[in-house]
């Protein structure tokens, strides 16, 4: 009994090696880790991007680019969180670079035309909110926000055809209002200094 306890240890040996070998070669280990790790990032950055702390979420999405399967939906929440951040100028960046790819999405058009309106380029904010219109003719929300831009771009009697078009497909908007209130005023000879500043504060509050 006793001749055969060596040739039984070493087995043990042999077969506990084996083991340890499969354990740390097993294919496409590291890269499943890798992702697993970055969909953290990306769940922190969700996290964050929900609780209105866009700095944060931003530096979380910007580590989730170097990950080819999260690149595009980090891309655009990335857009997304320098728009809520009031950071024109990268938001503009990262949406023109979505809109060449994706140029019929009306998402990425609205987004688009609000940030041209915000970093105070009207003239493309108009031309993509017309084309939105034209695109989405049941959206009340994109005509009330064109309305406001051609407002803004002192285009008056387009303003007022769209109004009317707002009004006759859309009687309860809550912005009919407001969009009457500013042409009161518009349409009054004089405007004062102070009259002038509660338009601009009047045509802001129809894009929100």
């Amino acid at each position: 009994m006793k001749k055969f306890l060596p040739i039984i240890i070493f087995s043990f040996c042999v077969f506990s090696f084996s083991c340890k070998s499969v354990n740390n070669f097993v294919p496409g280990q590291k890269k499943i880790q890798i992702n697993n790790l970055y969909k953290e990032y990306y769940n922190i950055a969700e996290t964050y991007f929900s609780l209105k702390n866009y700095t944060k979420a931003i530096s979380y999405y910007k580590i989730c680019l170097e990950n080819k399967d999260l690149y595009n939906a980090s891309y655009y929440k990335l857009g997304l969180s320098y728009v809520m951040n009031n950071d024109w100028a990268n938001a503009e960046k990262i949406f023109s670079e979505l809109y060449k790819k994706d140029f019929e999405n009306d998402s990425i058009k609205s987004s688009l035309a609000y940030i041209y309106s915000m970093s105070g380029n009207l003239t493309k904010a108009e031309q993509f909110y017309s084309e939105i219109v034209k695109d989405k003719p049941d959206s009340s929300e994109y005509l009330e926000n064109y309305i406001a831009i051609l407002i803004k771009n002192e285009k008056y009697q387009l303003a007022e055809e769209q109004f009317s078009l707002l009004k006759e497909k859309f009687p309860n908007s809550l912005k009919i209002a407001d969009i009457e209130k500013k042409f009161e005023e518009i349409n009054s000879e004089k405007k004062s200094p102070e009259t002038e500043e509660n338009l601009t504060e009047q045509t802001e509050n129809i894009e929100k």
